[in-house]
């Protein structure tokens, strides 16, 4: 076990907590930073129709993002444990595995976009002005899902190696080209959503790039070795993680839904208002799970080692944490409703603005509620309580919202149909709470 691996047992949990919590947290918010700044380019240099065609193909994105991470996360989280037993050998068989799973996932996901592009265009444009962009954006956005998929694996596990340091470094690097390749590409070479995909995709190279030479360094688990034993601890990995893939997953589903339902009531002026939103909603769940994953490996550890008094302390750190910074999001978005809109479109219209503000009034408490809610599932995961994290991603990322959208659609008129979600999030709150309770820390040693 490493020098910083032992710490996680003996060191200042509050000290701990932030050398993990930071790191992650920073890590990915800058995917959130690059996410927004992609809008921000598009929206001014392009137009509407381009943000509308990012905001489309995200069921088809978060889909495959959720399936690299529920394997990564379900297996980072069994690493962990193996770390706090003891097995490193075990440990290391896993990530390698991991690794070579998720780049032939990776591969074979590009291929099922190129040749099905026409139609899943036809499935997810709800704006025929948008298809083209769509098209467009994903046939070249699809070349980077093995690079997605590797540097998922070595971020992840990176952190349950002790270097949660070096993996925001590599994410921050990542972003930092993101900016100016946007600003040149879209910007400057005026290529549109091919060049927004293109500076996404150069992005995940640099953190392959600067995480690679721990690999060749062979201490820790991230080791490159020859994959013995069977490779069922994948399925294990897949189910224990299988919270991440509907968490992902249902987010797609939600923008699908959400858009078919409000373009419907309300025109294309509303996939642009609530796009803009949802990318203040995307930028709080990466703040979210960033405290959230810290867990992770803290948790994992010190599960295997039995340390179930620092369990707790961490899950007060993470909770507070989040509840922290979920009201100052809330506060902000029911302040500055006009400024959102004005940020990511020069010439926004007054419909825009209007709705923009509309859909604030509704969205507000749902910064506040899905921090507890994933932290709570962070738990489950990081305990390998993979049923109790599944049932909350279930109920809080699909199956409430999905019917509470529904329902508003037939009962109201106009963008209620928004206030669905944080709705969600109370009703969810309420299984997750039941659910911890059978499963707090001072229970798990039973």
């Amino acid at each position: 076990m490493l020098v910083s691996q032992k710490q996680v047992l003996t060191g200042a949990p509050l000290r701990q907590f932030l050398l993990y919590a930071i790191p992650s947290t920073f890590s990915l918010l800058a995917l959130a930073i690059a996410e927004i700044v992609d809008a921000y380019f598009l929206g001014n240099y392009v137009g509407p129709h381009a943000l509308e065609a990012v905001n489309f193909s995200l069921p088809i994105i978060t889909a495959i993002y959720g399936l690299m991470l529920m394997i990564a996360v379900g297996a980072s989280v069994i690493t962990g444990k193996y770390v706090g037993e003891g097995k490193e050998e075990a440990a290391c068989q896993v990530f390698i595995k991991t690794l070579l799973t998720t780049i032939l996932l990776g591969f074979a996901l590009t291929v099922l976009i190129l040749v099905f592009i026409k139609d899943i265009v036809e499935l997810i444009a709800f704006d025929p002005e948008a298809s083209d962009y769509i098209a467009d954006y994903l046939k070249v956005f699809a070349w980077a899902f093995p690079l997605i998929g590797c540097a998922i694996v070595l971020t992840t596990f990176g952190r349950i190696d002790g270097r949660p340091a070096l993996v925001l470094l590599a994410i921050v690097l990542g972003t930092a080209l993101n900016v100016p390749l946007d600003h040149v590409l879209v910007a400057e070479l005026e290529m549109g959503v091919t060049g927004a995909a293109i500076a996404t995709g150069s992005s995940q190279v640099v953190v392959v790039l600067v995480l690679l030479p721990h690999l060749f360094r062979g201490a820790g688990i991230m080791r490159l070795l020859r994959p013995d034993g069977k490779w069922r601890v994948m399925l294990r990995a897949a189910y224990t993680g299988l919270a991440e893939f509907i968490n992902e997953i249902s987010t797609g589903v939600i923008v699908f839904v959400s858009n078919w339902i409000l373009i419907l009531e309300l025109g294309t002026d509303s996939i642009v208002a609530f796009g803009m939103l949802n990318y203040l909603v995307f930028l709080s769940i990466m703040i979210f799970y960033g405290f959230g994953e810290a867990l992770g490996p803290l948790i994992s550890i010190n599960l295997g080692a039995h340390r179930y008094d620092r369990i707790k302390i961490f899950l007060f750190y993470a909770l507070s944490a989040n509840l922290l910074v979920g009201g100052g999001l809330a506060i902000f978005i029911l302040l500055f409703p006009v400024f959102i809109s004005t940020v990511f479109l020069n010439m926004a219209s007054m419909m825009v603005v209007d709705l923009t503000e509309e859909f604030s009034n509704y969205l507000w408490p749902i910064f506040i509620f899905n921090g507890i809610n994933i932290t709570l599932s962070c738990y489950f995961v990081a305990i390998q309580s993979a049923s109790r994290a599944a049932i909350v991603a279930l109920s809080r990322s699909l199956v409430f919202p999905v019917i509470f959208m529904i329902v508003f659609h037939m009962l109201f008129d106009g963008g209620m149909v928004i206030l669905a979600l944080p709705l969600a999030e109370i009703m969810s709150l309420t299984i997750c709470l039941y659910l911890f309770w059978q499963r707090t820390p001072g229970k798990l040693q039973a």
